[in-house]
């Protein structure tokens, strides 16, 4: 008999971030003790791969949560089975306001709401709407989290943002970044000639790429380059701003890869240039990689995978000047940070996806 029934709801459930985070645990979850479903607005990005391991997927038609939640409870209340535990898993916090108020409304349902981003990017707004949807946010927040049975934050940094007054306990589980902690490779003097870059990013105004571009404009005369794997409302922007500093020789735009793994092992940085971060997987697969990071000091997770700038370059959020000045540091020494930075997969076994599985089961069997 299946003891307890998954319900999981994320409204933009696309490849990479906590997409990929969510399909890892579901799919890595025992089909003898759980039965797992999908709810999200519109497509689900692993509604293939889900249906081959008996999960099953509901793409809701309406892609604006607020119009859906007529759909949202029925679609929960069909997914229901009186017989074993109930559980809905929402993430991040706009959808996890709606969802509680949704999912308070049907007796015997228990609530996780995880938060896979610094609710401190609620005080960075890029516009007028943006700051009063923001505003509204933070706000019910500390009224409407409470009503959960159990909240999740992917990062220590991220439950330092929680109001200090929510009046409900957070527990932190970390991401699936990883499979496995690979084998450092053996030491030899590197003296590369040219610094390969990548970004694996999202192409939106929160990830700020225009930052890592703008810091190569100081960079003209080193002999560094720049690979950016991502798609978003911002690409052709980017693009241009690119030719409009002369550097389409050093910048290579590419489409985003679910295959970060393959492509990762080419460079030798990676920039993460976001004005807020939750845990970042890429930065986790780069620091397995051996490659050296360089990321922006925003809240989330970012300080606390570098371990405050012991395995990793942290720079100044939305400082292309301070960015740039990071880059040259590592480009003068390269052989001793990479050397020095090799040290940190002591602390990757955070981000293995055993032991996210591991948490969760655990949780799952509390809550």
């Amino acid at each position: 008999m299946i003891k307890k029934n998954l319900i999981f709801f994320m409204s933009n459930f696309s490849s990479g971030g906590a997409g990929n985070s969510i399909s890892k645990l579901c799919l890595n979850l025992s089909q003898k003790e759980y039965k797992i479903t999908i709810i999200s607005l519109g497509k689900c990005a692993y509604s293939k791969i889900f249906k081959r391991n008996n999960i099953d997927v509901h793409e809701l038609k309406n892609r604006k949560l607020f119009f859906s939640i007529k759909d949202i409870k029925n679609t929960i209340e069909k997914c229901f089975q009186d017989s074993c535990k109930n559980i809905l898993i929402s993430n991040i916090h706009y959808n996890n306001i709606i969802l509680t108020l949704i999912a308070r409304r049907i007796n015997g349902l228990r609530i996780i709401l995880v938060e896979r981003t610094p609710l401190e990017e609620l005080d960075i707004f890029f516009s007028i709407k943006d700051f009063l949807k923001k505003k509204i946010i933070k706000f019910l927040i500390k009224f409407i989290y409470p009503l959960s049975d159990t909240i999740v934050a992917n990062s220590s940094g991220i439950k330092k943002g929680f109001p200090k007054n929510l009046k409900k306990n957070v527990k932190v589980i970390y991401p699936p970044s990883i499979t496995k902690i690979l084998k450092r490779k053996k030491l030899r003097k590197i003296s590369k000639k040219k610094l390969e870059m990548v970004c694996f990013s999202r192409l939106t105004i929160e990830k700020n790429i225009e930052c890592a571009i703008n810091s190569l404009n100081y960079l003209k005369n080193e002999n560094v380059s720049l690979t950016i794997y991502g798609n978003g409302n911002l690409k052709e922007k980017l693009i241009s701003l690119s030719k409009k500093f002369d550097l389409s020789d050093k910048i290579l735009f590419k489409n985003h890869t679910n295959n970060v793994l393959k492509d990762i092992k080419k460079f030798d940085i990676l920039i993460s240039p976001s004005f807020f971060e939750g845990c970042s997987n890429s930065i986790i697969e780069a620091l397995n990689n051996d490659l050296i990071v360089i990321a922006s000091n925003c809240p989330g997770g970012n300080c606390e995978i570098l371990a405050n700038g012991r395995f990793g370059q942290l720079f100044l959020t939305n400082n292309s000047y301070d960015l740039s000045l990071k880059i040259k540091k590592i480009l003068r020494n390269f052989d001793h940070f990479k050397y020095k930075y090799r040290k940190q997969k002591i602390k990757l076994s955070n981000f293995l996806l055993s032991k996210n599985v591991k948490e969760y089961s655990k949780l799952f069997e509390k809550v």
